[in-house]
């Protein structure tokens, strides 16, 4: 599998990522920040994408891709603050997701891990996903002007789901 990361410091890539093949990681570890800063930051055909890592990332550029799933594990956030455009699922299974661009446009969310956390910020002007399913973890709406499909809140620790204003 294909890697980024970042594993001193923090660090901005300015560079475009294009995920070629599925099983590709984007790693910050443990008191970094890592910044991907391009108006065409991450794209592929199909395939799939995982971030995570113990540090935080910060994508402030596009990310698409397609159909495939972005996977979200390791217990630093990861911030999507462009125009994202992930019609594939998105997969919580640890850490924090935070959806804050101008336009977000996922497929369906599911949340599996107690400490995981996905939040559609007061930044977002708009983001619709799919069906959002919290096994564990906890889904926050914080003003932003956010659609969802269904909300399947399952029986699990910690489970909860917040809304403030702005949530459809």
């Amino acid at each position: 599998s294909d890697r980024l990361r970042n594993f001193s410091a923090n660090n901005t890539f300015a560079g475009a990522v294009t995920v070629a093949t599925g099983g590709t990681r984007i790693n910050a570890d443990s008191g970094t920040v890592l910044t991907l800063n391009n108006s065409a930051a991450i794209t592929s055909v199909n395939q799939s994408l995982t971030m995570g890592g113990a540090g935080n990332t910060l994508v402030s550029g596009n990310v698409s891709l397609g159909t495939g799933v972005f996977t979200k594990d390791g217990s630093g956030t990861v911030t999507l603050s462009g125009a994202n455009n992930v019609t594939g699922n998105v997969a919580a299974t640890a850490g924090t997701v935070i959806f804050d661009g101008a336009t977000n446009a996922v497929g369906a969310i599911t949340l599996t891990g107690a400490s995981t956390i996905a939040t559609f910020s007061g930044n977002a002007n708009s983001s619709t996903a799919g069906a959002v399913t919290v096994t564990a973890g906890t889904l926050n709406f914080n003003g932003a002007n956010a659609t969802v499909g269904q909300i399947s809140l399952q029986t699990g620790a910690g489970s909860t789901i917040n809304v403030g204003t702005g949530a459809t």
